[in-house]
């Protein structure tokens, strides 16, 4: 899955403007180990489940594990110092 939608803050009025930077995950669904892929340079990344709760929340890596995680959908934020992207992801 491709999504294209990324916001970048505004450092003197704190306004997010939308840009357009690749990220591609995959497999989703996903079973054990989550793939990511950009040009960007991320610096963190969060998994939250549906309800908001923080699952995970460490520096970029291009392969997640989830093994932890129960089966069910989430989002992962990817940061860098000025941007971030929400992906949606399913773990089987």
């Amino acid at each position: 899955m491709i999504d294209e939608l990324q916001f970048i803050t505004n450092q003197s009025t704190g306004i997010h403007t939308m840009v357009s930077v690749p990220v591609s995950l995959y497999p989703n669904p996903v079973r054990d180990q989550l793939h990511i892929e950009s040009p960007a340079d991320f610096r963190w990344m969060r998994v939250t489940d549906i309800t908001g709760k923080v699952h995970i929340q460490q520096a970029y890596r291009n392969t997640l594990s989830l093994e932890a995680l129960p089966q069910g959908s989430y989002y992962l934020t990817l940061y860098s110092d000025k941007v971030y992207t929400v992906q949606p992801f399913f773990r089987y």
